[in-house]
C-alpha cells in the first residue's frame, strides 16, 4: 500500500529515512526552495515496501480560471526515487501524485531535470502523462584549485578575452547592497527587452529581494566608471554552484570581456569554496548556434544533456486551457512551449508567483 507524505514550506520528516543529507544539488534544499517560493512551495514523499518517490514543487495561479500549474523559477530538480525502485512502484507513485495535482486543480507541470543526476532516465516511458523534450546541451565548468591552472583550461580566445574584461573594469564579488542588486535587475531586465520577452516573463521583484538576503546567492560583477556593465549571481554549494541571471550592458566596447571575467571571477571563488565545477547552463533556444550557449561553450567544460517534460495531471482542463488560449491568440497553436497556453492575454498573469498548498500539507495516507 503506498503511504503519501506531504509538507508545505518544508520536507517532511520521512524524507530522510530514504534520502540521507545531504542534498544532492541546491535546487531540493529547503533553505533553496524557501528563497524561492517563501514557504509556498510543497515536499511529497510516497513510499512503498522498501522504495521511495520524492518530489517538490511550487503552483501558480493561471489568470483567474481557478486553475494552477507548476513551473520552477531557477535551476534543476525534477523526482528522485530510491536506487532500484521497480517500474510498477514508479507508476503507481507517479498516478497518486498526479491524482493529488488533479484533486487541488493543478492542470500541469513542467519539470526541469537534473542534468547530473538524469533522474528522468528512471520515469522515462513509465507513463504516458509524462511526456520528455529532446534535451537541449548545457554546459558545466569545472574548477581548479590553483588559478593559473583555471587559465589554461580555457581555449586561447577565451584567456585574451578575460585579461581585456579585467583591463577594463573592476571585477569582483561586490558588496550586498540593495543599490548593487537593483543594479543587476535593471541590466537583466533590458536583457529581457532586448530580446523581445514579454514583460510577464520578468521574475517577480519579491523574488530579487528573497534572493539578495539569502547568504548563498552572491552578486559577482563588473564595475566601470561607477556603473555595472556586466555582472551574474552565483548559487554557491558545496561541490556544484551555479550561474544565474547574467546580465551586461549593450555597449560592447564597454562591456568588452567583463562577462568572460565574471565566470572566471566566479570560478575562482568557487575554488575557495572547495566546489568542483560551476553549472553555466545552456542557451535561449535549442539551436546549436545559440549566442549565449557559444559563449557558455567558449570557456571549455563538459556538456551534459538537459531535459524537460510535461507532466499532464488533468488531460480534460489542459485541453481546454490550449484551445481557450488559442482562441484568445491564435499565434498560440505554434508555439513550442509546453505551457504555452500562458501566452494567450490573461492567462499569463499570476506566472511564476507562488500559491500556497497548504490544504496538501500533513497527508500520511
Amino acid at each position: 500500500m503506498l503511504h503519501v507524505h506531504v509538507e508545505c514550506g518544508r520536507h517532511p520528516a520521512a524524507l530522510r529515512q530514504w534520502f540521507p543529507a545531504p542534498e544532492p544539488d541546491s535546487f531540493f534544499e529547503d533553505d533553496i526552495l524557501t528563497a524561492l517560493y517563501r514557504d509556498s512551495w510543497t515536499s511529497i514523499v510516497i513510499e512503498e515496501d522498501g522504495h521511495a518517490l520524492r518530489h517538490a514543487f511550487s503552483a501558480s495561479a493561471i489568470g483567474t480560471t481557478g486553475l494552477l500549474d507548476i513551473e520552477p523559477l531557477l535551476g534543476y530538480a525534477g523526482p528522485i526515487s530510491t536506487p532500484d525502485a521497480p517500474a510498477d512502484f514508479l507508476i503507481a507513485a507517479l498516478d497518486r501524485y498526479r491524482a493529488l495535482c488533479r484533486e487541488h486543480g493543478i492542470v500541469a507541470e513542467l519539470v526541469r531535470f537534473n542534468p547530473l543526476l538524469q533522474n528522468h532516465r528512471g520515469l522515462e516511458g513509465l507513463t504516458a502523462d509524462l511526456v520528455l523534450a529532446p534535451s537541449k546541451p548545457v554546459v558545466y565548468l569545472p574548477v581548479r584549485r590553483d588559478e593559473s591552472d583555471q587559465m589554461s583550461s580555457y581555449p586561447p580566445a577565451t584567456r585574451n578575452m578575460i585579461r581585456a574584461g579585467y583591463r577594463s573594469a573592476n571585477v569582483s564579488t561586490l558588496e550586498q547592497t540593495p543599490e548593487a542588486w537593483t543594479a543587476l535587475r535593471l541590466l537583466y531586465e533590458r536583457t529581457l527587452d532586448d530580446t523581445g520577452a514579454e514583460p510577464h516573463w520578468r521574475l517577480p521583484l519579491d523574488l530579487w529581494e528573497r534572493l539578495y538576503r539569502h547568504q548563498r546567492f552572491v552578486l559577482v560583477g563588473a564595475v566601470l566608471q561607477e556603473q555595472q556593465v556586466s555582472g551574474a549571481i552565483a548559487l554557491t554549494h558545496g561541490s556544484t554552484w551555479y550561474y544565474l541571471l547574467a546580465a551586461g550592458v549593450r555597449d560592447p566596447q564597454a562591456r568588452r570581456g567583463a562577462s568572460n571575467a565574471v565566470v572566471h571571477e566566479i570560478a575562482k571563488a568557487a575554488a575557495l569554496d572547495g566546489a568542483s565545477r560551476i553549472a553555466l547552463g545552456g542557451g535561449r533556444t535549442p539551436a546549436p548556434d545559440d549566442s549565449l550557449l557559444s559563449f557558455k561553450r567558449s570557456f571549455g567544460g563538459d556538456l551534459r544533456p538537459f531535459t524537460i517534460g510535461l507532466f499532464t495531471h488533468d488531460h480534460r482542463e489542459l485541453t481546454s486551457l490550449v484551445q481557450a488560449a488559442e482562441r484568445r491568440d491564435p499565434s498560440v497553436g505554434a508555439s513550442p512551449l509546453f505551457l504555452r497556453y500562458r501566452l494567450a492575454p490573461g492567462f499569463s498573469e499570476g506566472r511564476m508567483i507562488p500559491v500556497s498548498m497548504r490544504s496538501l500539507a500533513g497527508r500520511t495516507a
